[in-house]
């Protein structure tokens, strides 16, 4: 078995940005909802704000899974369709 020799924790964000870069994939991702469905970005947005707010301090908190399905939900959109956006949102992020 190889030895590991270090290993390294980002938690400040300075080798990746991560809220930067979910910020930009969550933006792109609620205009392609948008976009698909007739829904006001701004209504996408506040939505999925509401949900991360329900979900803090909680398992869920960083599901980003469970926070699609819960927007979906709230949207009265379809559940599958959750699960197609949030693999494109991981396809993005990653």
């Amino acid at each position: 078995m190889k030895k590991i020799d270090g290993v390294v924790f980002d938690f400040d964000d300075t080798l990746y940005e991560y809220e930067a870069k979910n910020k930009n994939c969550l933006e792109t991702i609620f205009k392609e909802i948008g976009s698909q469905f007739q829904i006001d970005y701004d209504k996408i947005l506040a939505n999925y704000n509401k949900i991360r707010r329900e979900c803090a301090g909680t398992s869920t908190n960083h599901n980003k899974l469970v926070y699609f399905m819960k927007l979906f939900e709230t949207l009265e959109l379809s559940l599958n369709d959750a699960i197609i956006y949030h693999d494109r949102y991981r396809d993005l992020f990653y």
